[in-house]
């Protein structure tokens, strides 16, 4: 006959062993978890960066007037290109403010385009900016979320883009990586 201690023994010894393996699949689970989210970080990182450095797509804008002008061409460079919808409560800062930050980039040289989805009419925005519009046009550029921006220097070259929380992110991102201010000389004349 076993002795009355051994199944409580075995009970124990199981009890830790599957605790044990339990806690170890969790700690795995987290382990590839975070492995996931910094290959998907890495991946948004890629992302965010392709094409930077490089020629934009020669892309046709539309002005209110009817021309077509070329993305990355002069007139349409240096350009900020901005990826707004009426349908996007985050952009609704940016429409209150667009009269604003058109005198200001008009003011140091810089085109303002506006990207818009397909479906949404440029005459509900106001005049003075040229229009990019379609998923295409919007991809192509690698403006996949609203608000965010793109940015291309004098010679038609991309050197950034972002998401876009504030009009003064886009003040400052555009002081900083288009004209070559300081943060506060670029929020100074803003205002």
């Amino acid at each position: 006959m076993l002795p009355d201690w051994l199944p409580l023994t075995l009970l124990v010894v199981t009890w830790i062993a599957l605790t044990a393996v339990i806690r170890m699949t969790v700690q795995l689970a987290q382990r590839v978890g975070r492995l996931e989210q910094l290959e998907m970080d890495a991946r948004g990182h890629e992302q965010a960066v392709h094409g930077i450095g490089e020629p934009v797509p020669p892309l046709a804008v539309t002005t209110r007037e009817g021309h077509q002008l070329i993305l990355g061409q002069p007139p349409v460079a240096p350009a900020v290109v901005i990826a707004l919808s009426g349908r996007c409560p985050p952009c609704q800062p940016f429409r209150d403010q667009l009269t604003t930050l058109l005198a200001w980039l008009r003011q140091y040289g810089v085109f303002p385009v506006l990207a818009l989805p397909t479906g949404e009419p440029p005459e509900q925005w106001p005049a003075g900016y040229a229009f990019l519009t379609g998923e295409s046009a919007l991809s192509a550029l690698g403006l996949t979320q609203f608000p965010s921006s793109l940015l291309i220097d004098r010679e038609g070259i991309l050197r950034g883009r972002a998401p876009l929380r504030s009009p003064e992110d886009l003040l400052e991102i555009i002081s900083i990586v288009l004209l070559g201010l300081s943060p506060t000389q670029g929020r100074t004349a803003a205002q």
